[in-house]
């Protein structure tokens, strides 16, 4: 779809381009598991959006027992009329050079499909974005040999080094699938972007990987006491965790930025506002903030991360600047 085209139930994209996506499967050493690459594409007015839930069966009843436990009620026949932005497999925009590469990770128990606000969005700026669903993190994924459920087994410490062996076999997958899409990618410009748990997968697979050049953590956790990094880091929070992880980012070695935007939730940086509730999760979820204005804080702050550290362009801080719900802080910026 267009940015800003009415016939998608999320926020409008922030970017500049149309989104194409394509589900992929790729191997790990813990086995399949699966990504949904979006993309910047060639616009198509014709085009129909995808399904905003994929493999519908089994991830809107899971969706549905997650927020259960909140407790909050969905309206899952309106969640399976959803659409994102997306069009499935459209053609692709070709640029000399290719496009710099994210990879995103979910939270502990959550799910790829409750971020993709995010990974369009990013997209939409220009980026080809690597949403990985991570089998046995997430409630649920579909793969060629069957149903992987959420493993409660798992230590933090376990589950953080398993998802990003998996974040390091998909960047290495990900040139033979961008090639078989038609995909223009620069994997000499690579970063990763975590919502909540997520954040603590990209710190220690950036750790791990040096093509990973820059990670933004959504609001997450880091597990352990992971070793200072040289490379650009940023911490995006809401209200409940303004400091979170400033510490981190004052022993880090490189570029790192402590932002907060006031008056949101914990599920601001995420698809939850925008999904159709019959009894809605509690205020602290929302924040005051309307979630329309949350949505382009975040996906353009986000999209300044990276445009900053992967591409040369202008300071986060000119971005930031432009709302005054947020506060920013920075060392050796």
């Amino acid at each position: 779809m267009t940015p800003g085209s009415s016939r998608s139930a999320l926020p409008e994209l922030t970017g500049a381009h149309a989104v194409g996506v394509s589900r992929q499967v790729f191997r790990s050493d813990s086995g399949s598991a699966k990504t949904s690459i979006y993309y910047p594409a060639e616009p198509d007015a014709n085009a129909s959006p995808v399904a905003y839930v994929w493999d519908a069966d089994v991830l809107a009843p899971a969706l549905e027992r997650f927020f259960a436990k909140v407790p909050a009620r969905l309206d899952i026949s309106a969640l399976r009329r959803m659409r994102a932005h997306a069009v499935a497999d459209a053609r692709p925009l070709r640029r000399t050079g290719g496009f710099p590469v994210v990879l995103f990770s979910h939270g502990r128990g959550a799910a790829l499909v409750q971020n993709v606000t995010r990974t369009e969005d990013l997209a939409s700026h220009g980026y080809v974005v690597a949403g990985i669903e991570h089998p046995g993190s997430t409630f649920a994924t579909v793969l060629p040999e069957g149903i992987v459920r959420f493993d409660e087994g798992l230590s933090d410490e376990e589950r953080v080094r398993r998802m990003a062996e998996e974040v390091r076999s998909a960047l290495d997958e990900l040139p033979r699938l961008a090639g078989s899409l038609g995909l223009s990618i620069d994997v000499g410009r690579v970063g990763h972007l975590g919502r909540a748990f997520g954040g603590a997968v990209g710190v220690a697979a950036a750790l791990a990987d040096d093509r990973i050049a820059a990670t933004a953590n959504l609001g997450g956790i880091l597990v352990g006491e992971p070793a200072a990094t040289a490379r650009p880091y940023l911490q995006l929070n809401h209200d409940a965790v303004a400091d979170l992880n400033r510490d981190y980012c004052a022993r880090t070695a490189g570029p790192a930025y402590l932002a907060h935007i006031a008056g949101t939730g914990s599920t601001s940086f995420s698809d939850t506002p925008y999904l159709p509730w019959l009894e809605h999760p509690p205020a602290r979820f929302f924040g005051p903030i309307d979630r329309d204005r949350a949505a382009r804080i975040v996906g353009e702050i986000v999209a300044g991360f990276f445009d900053q550290h992967l591409r040369n362009g202008d300071p986060i801080s000119s971005v930031a600047g432009r709302y005054s719900e947020v506060t920013l802080d920075a060392w050796r910026a």
